[in-house]
């Protein structure tokens, strides 16, 4: 969704497979990811994985490449990306769709949503998975940790549930509350980088997973207003280092699989 706009270069690498957005030369601690402006980031070290984040929930996303609101908090600096999610505006509404991609990738979604003037509520659920990351015919077929054709330890998987029911009493107020729970595994692909050059590490993740509820409201005064914003967000993952490319046998060590288990609150 962010790949034709001028200053963002969205970036496939590092050790643990995660899709990276720089924006104008800045990566997410520098202009980070929001949902509703919530902020969004793992606890470990500030990043995220993007890839993770099915769209099918989203009504917007909003860019700021540059001076970005206070009220988004602090490491703005370099701007932001807030994700906007669908608020239904009929009385009935859905839509669904299901689609299929390279890698022998499938992807579906459903969406169902009322809105009954002073109330309102939405349900979304998505799924997203592929087998591989295909390579072109000529890749070569002579590399230890990488035989060709399809990206050796590629596959990933996502499942995504966003739950927004609101209360809007008149035409400048509003209460909402969101629940949206993430599920993920996913594959590393092992270094395929000239020969000596470079640590090959053979992992899996297995599972990486998010849930994130928080409330939002707008209270009126006519010449001034209440604006809130109130989250709780866990994060939950598993990885398992394996010895070689069988990955059938974990490497030796205290901490294998590593588990990670945190939240953030504001």
């Amino acid at each position: 969704a962010l790949n034709g706009i001028s200053g963002v270069a969205i970036q496939n690498n590092g050790a643990r497979n995660e899709q990276m957005i720089m924006l104008r030369g800045f990566d997410v601690k520098h202009a980070p990811l929001f949902i509703d402006g919530i902020p969004i980031a793992v606890p470990y070290d500030g990043y995220v994985d993007f890839s993770r984040f099915t769209t099918y929930d989203l009504s917007q996303i909003e860019v700021s490449k540059g001076l970005t609101s206070v009220l988004l908090g602090p490491n703005t600096f370099a701007g932001a990306i807030n994700m906007v999610t669908k608020k239904p505006t009929k009385e009935f509404e859905g839509e669904m769709g299901v689609g299929v991609f390279s890698g022998n990738g499938k992807d579906g979604y459903i969406t169902a949503g009322t809105n009954q003037g002073n109330y309102y509520g939405i349900v979304s659920l998505s799924g997203t998975e592929r087998d591989n990351y295909p390579l072109s015919d000529d890749f070569p077929t002579n590399i230890a940790s990488e035989d060709g054709h399809a990206r050796n330890n590629s596959s990933a998987q996502d499942t995504k549930i966003n739950i927004k029911v609101g209360y809007t009493p008149n035409n400048t107020d509003e209460y909402s509350f969101n629940y949206i729970k993430q599920d993920a595994e996913k594959d590393v692909p092992p270094f395929v980088g000239l020969a000596g050059t470079g640590q090959v590490r053979y992992w899996k993740w297995r599972y990486w997973d998010k849930e994130s509820y928080y409330f939002l409201s707008k209270t009126d005064f006519d010449a001034w207003y209440i604006k809130t914003r109130l989250y709780y967000d866990v994060f939950e993952n598993s990885l398992a280092t394996y010895t070689n490319t069988t990955y059938s046998t974990l490497q030796s060590g205290s901490a294998n699989p590593s588990f990670y288990d945190d939240f953030t609150k504001g």
